[in-house]
């Protein structure tokens, strides 16, 4: 969804760059686009949309801001989506491992599954693992979220701030504007805009640099998430593994031992 709203607006902004649209036909264009983006649009960006209104951010230039930030919320999903499934498949080979291993016992000749079937302790091991296996999906399906959930756009602000100022807005305008929108200030966005200030040269290029930047970063670091969600489910998971291996596995074997030599 995000890769095709960001290109129809750039789409969009590009006709209307070359006049081939009217401006009733921009607007429903535009009204129908935002409809698409569904509960993003009228909950993450409605505050951000606000204040394009407020500084008079114009529909080239607010298209193109748009169109850049649906792009980084596709390519930051999609690395989210392919971390998940990777993650899931190691989730559901290691919770499943224990019974696998318990058939494959069976079928060498070894009586766990006889044991546990028929036996009442075996009925309770039996519960006892079921009930791990639960827990070991619960711990890996926690794991999961925290990987999957992505953080709000953090060059998104600073794009605007940028626009707003190379609009004709000016600095002191576009930072009220700031706080009215949002509520107050702004610490990370202000910051950014008096270290552009103070370094001289264009502030609204800067601004744009320190926003693709910002967004590179969540990108590289999303990445690492994702490489290492895998590794990170191993230890967890495998202190649910060691005990349901004892349960299905050892303790079926040992008590068959000993029930046949009349010990128990």
């Amino acid at each position: 969804m995000y890769l095709g709203l960001s290109r129809e607006l750039e789409e969009l902004r590009n006709d209307i760059r070359c006049g081939l649209v009217s401006p009733a036909m921009v607007n429903a264009k535009y009204r129908e686009l935002m409809f698409m983006g569904g509960a993003h649009v009228t909950g993450y960006l409605s505050v951000r949309m606000a204040y394009t209104a407020a500084v008079g951010v114009g529909v080239t230039s607010l298209l193109a801001l748009l169109s850049a930030h649906f792009a980084f919320a596709w390519t930051i999903q999609r690395k989210v989506n392919q971390g998940k499934a990777a993650s899931e498949i190691t989730g559901h080979l290691l919770r499943w491992l224990p019974w696998f291993a318990l058939v494959v016992s069976q079928l060498l000749g070894l009586p766990t599954v006889t044991f546990l079937l028929y036996q009442p302790i075996g009925w309770l091991l039996t519960a006892v693992a079921i009930g791990l296996t639960f827990a070991a999906h619960l711990v890996a399906k926690r794991f999961v979220a925290r990987m999957t959930a992505v953080e709000p756009d953090p060059g998104l602000w600073l794009s605007l701030v940028a626009a707003a100022i190379r609009e004709g807005a000016g600095v002191n305008r576009a930072i009220a504007a700031l706080r009215q929108v949002s509520g107050g200030p702004l610490a990370e966005v202000e910051t950014e805009v008096l270290r552009a200030m103070a370094q001289g040269g264009s502030v609204a290029s800067r601004l744009e640099s320190a926003a693709i930047t910002r967004r590179e970063q969540a990108l590289a670091l999303k990445e690492q998430e994702v490489e290492r969600l895998p590794v990170k489910l191993l230890l967890p998971l495998g202190l649910f593994l060691i005990p349901q291996f004892v349960l299905l596995l050892v303790v079926p074997v040992i008590a068959t031992t000993l029930q046949g030599a009349h010990l128990i």
